[in-house]
């Protein structure tokens, strides 16, 4: 392997470190100035298994019926997307910032009157629409599949308030989050479609009347999340 295959390797293994998908969530309406997450077709180490196999097609297309996809783990469509979503967005991060990031889809779903797997399953591109997949044209990645991991997050935001394993939003109603780190790497790199710097985000956030919300002990250099004031 020459030099700069190795610094290839190296750039992606940086950045599947950062927790999958790592710029902001964004609606399906917002201009794409995130990096294209990543599609890991082989499941990932110390994850435990896969509890489906329905990998992206080169489109970055998962061609499974969703619904089939869920009822093959006994699990709601609701369950399943959102554990799909925290598998291919933050498959490596600690449980504070999964909660988190499940809470910002099911706060923007709630903020769009939809729930949270119509939310992951739309997207502009005709293609991908009603399916998982990339998150080009979409709201979050859904890439790939869930571990059991994925499953108990999920339920635990899910979970009626009174249940003994519910997870309360950490974020007090956050609606979108990003990483300003990745986002430097990848305008270091000239990743495509990355053009706005993290101050630049940060403003256009700011101008939105969306303030900044960091988790206890959660650099928010490397995750930062926004919610309306």
């Amino acid at each position: 392997m020459t030099r700069n295959q190795w610094l290839i390797v190296i750039a992606i293994i940086l950045l599947l470190a950062l927790g999958g998908g790592v710029a902001y969530v964004a609606s399906a309406d917002d201009d794409i100035d995130e990096l294209e997450d990543l599609y890991v077709p082989e499941p990932i180490t110390g994850r435990g298994k896969p509890l489906t196999h329905a990998p992206a097609d080169g489109n970055g297309v998962v061609q499974a019926d969703p619904q089939s996809l869920a009822n093959a783990c006994n699990l709601d469509l609701r369950t399943y997307a959102l554990a799909r979503m925290l598998a291919s967005e933050n498959p490596r991060d600690t449980d504070l910032v999964r909660i988190a990031v499940a809470w910002v889809c099911c706060n923007e779903a709630a903020r769009e009157n939809t729930t949270p797997e119509q939310l992951l399953l739309r997207s502009t591109r005709p293609d991908r629409n009603g399916k998982f997949g990339s998150q080009l044209g979409g709201y979050a990645s859904t890439t790939n599949d869930p571990v059991p991991q994925d499953v108990q997050i999920a339920q635990r935001v899910l979970a009626p308030p009174t249940a003994d394993n519910y997870a309360a939003d950490p974020t007090g109603g956050a609606v979108q989050f990003d990483s300003p780190r990745a986002q430097r790497a990848a305008l270091a790199r000239g990743a495509p479609g990355y053009v706005s710097t993290p101050e630049q985000v940060a403003a256009e956030r700011q101008s939105e009347g969306k303030v900044q919300v960091t988790l206890p002990g959660v650099d928010p250099d490397y995750m930062r999340f926004w919610r309306y004031a």
